[in-house]
Formats: C-alpha cells, structure tokens, sequence
C-alpha cells in the first residue's frame, strides 16, 4: 500500500532438525504489478538461540531498510510427522474395510472359475492396483476407455488402489466428482467428458473467465505463493472439464 514504514505483524513456525546448521533467511520484495522486485535478504543463525529464549533481533536489509523480528526456540513435543514406513492406521482400517468388499467381487467375477482358488476369507485377499500413465488429454482419453471396460467387466469391485499422474489424473478428477458416480458409471460421465473435450477452446478466453483466472491468480501471488504458467494451465484444464466442480477439494469424494 506504498507505506513506506509497514507492519506486518505476522507469525510463522518452522519445524527444525536440531543436527542441521539451520539458517533464517529473510527477502524483503518490493510488490509491483509485472515483477516484484528483490530489496534485500538477510540471514539469522538459528544456532545463536537457546531454547526457552525469546529474542528480537532486527535485520538490515538492503541500504535503508530495517525489519524487526521476535524469535523464540522451543522443543516440539507434538507429533506433528509420523516417523514410520507403515501404513497409519486410517489407511490400515480403509485396507480391511476394502479387503471385505475386493473378497465379493472377486467371487461375482470368477463365479465360473473352481471354489478353491478363490478367497475365502479378507486374509486372502490380494491388494490390487490399477495405475494410468501420463500424457495429457491423450492419457486421459485413453484412460477413460480403460476405467469403462474394468468398470463394466466388474474388475474394477477387484482393485484397492486406482493412481495415475499427469492426464490420467484428469479423468479420476473428473469420474470422483462427478456427483452421480458411483451411480452412473464411466460410460455416460464419458460422454459428458467427450462433449468437454470437443467444446470450442476460445470459450475459454471470454471475458468472464478471464476475469476469474485474474483474481484467482491474484488472490495466490497475495498470499505469497509463487505464481507460474502452471497455475494459468490447470485452470483452462479444470474450466474445461469439470467447470463447475473446480471448488470441490480431494478431502470431499
């Protein structure tokens, strides 16, 4: 707000490793509308606090700027990081829960195939994945055919984990949200995502979603997150295949 003397006010805590030489680093930027620019950095060793100790400490940043800081060392006793290569125990109980349901379709797909091959019990169940490649709306498209043929084959009751990355992970997000699915299955939210695909890209140019790419993209540079071509990039791919579903977050299947 061209204040020449601002106050920011605000807190921020780092979890350290104490047998790293850890180093504060301060960059003070100007805000302008193209290129922010870089006034200053400044550094602070961590080491020269004691734990317990709350010191304030100000920092000289370029020729004639100052910046006052309040800092205090403290032991983490929270767990924060589970340190551990096993599955948590959230994921432990989605395993066995799914192990029931993986059992049935097992059985409902190799109806024909000889009783003692199959599981009969969740113990036995083997964990299987199904995973997508990537390569943009290729990958996508090619996935889409994929999910429709383990969907209508009933392998798909068979998996535990479904991943993919890059264009494959488009068509997840567009099957997960998608408000009727499990209902409807692959093949009709596959016509829906074919008339997606086919639309007329310049649509996406037209003023009203310009504007809103703007004040998205503003609202994250605000915060103080690094803006990229890849931000502008995933909201034409998320204007163009689930336009009104972009608010919805993973969390939310």
């Amino acid at each position: 707000d061209n204040n020449i003397n601002p106050i920011w006010n605000e807190t921020f805590h780092f979890i350290l490793d104490p047998n790293l030489p850890n180093v504060l680093e301060l960059t003070l930027m100007d805000a302008n509308y193209v290129v922010d620019e870089t006034l200053g950095t400044a550094s602070f060793e961590i080491a020269k606090l004691e734990v317990g100790q709350t010191k304030k400490h100000s920092c000289s940043v370029g020729k004639a700027t100052k910046v006052h800081l309040e800092m205090t060392l403290e032991i983490c006793t929270n767990q924060d990081l589970r340190f551990s290569l096993a599955l948590c125990d959230k994921e432990k109980e989605f395993r066995q829960t799914r192990k029931e349901r993986v059992m049935l379709g097992i059985k409902k797909l190799l109806d024909m195939e000889k009783p003692r091959f199959l599981p009969s019990s969740p113990e036995e169940v083997p964990v299987i994945a199904i995973a997508g490649s990537g390569g943009g709306f290729r990958a996508m498209v090619g996935f889409a055919g994929v999910m429709k043929a383990l969907f209508e084959s009933g392998v798909l009751d068979c998996a535990t984990y479904v991943a993919g990355l890059s264009g494959s992970t488009w068509y997840m997000t567009t099957l997960y949200s998608h408000p009727d699915f499990p209902n409807r299955g692959p093949k009709d939210i596959n016509s829906e995502l074919m008339n997606r695909v086919s639309s007329n890209p310049l649509r996406l140019l037209m003023p009203q979603h310009v504007t809103n790419y703007i004040q998205a993209l503003w609202t994250k540079k605000a915060s103080g997150q690094p803006v990229t071509f890849t931000d502008i990039f995933g909201m034409l791919i998320g204007e163009t295949l689930i336009p009104a579903r972009m608010h919805i977050k993973l969390s939310g299947f």
